[in-house]
């Protein structure tokens, strides 16, 4: 994660690159196939959001898996 804090102080820019492992177990029959890239057991996450007196409001994107996380909550 990189923290850039702006010149008035009060808001900092984030930006970050993550990359994790899943493991999946047995799906039970029954589901609807799901697609290849839903399964695939590495996700690449980036992000950027901005923190402005200590409330976060952030955006990621997995290009992977196709999916979008929007994150809003208070820093500690």
């Amino acid at each position: 994660m990189k923290y850039i804090r702006n010149n008035n102080g009060v808001t900092t820019n984030t930006f970050g690159l993550g990359l994790s492992y899943n493991d999946y177990k047995v799906i039970e029959q029954g589901w609807n196939k799901l697609p290849n890239n839903i399964l695939f057991p590495v996700s690449l996450k980036l992000n950027a959001g901005y923190i402005v007196y200590r409330f976060n409001f952030g955006l990621s994107y997995d290009p992977i898996k196709k999916g979008i996380i929007i994150n809003f909550g208070r820093v500690f």
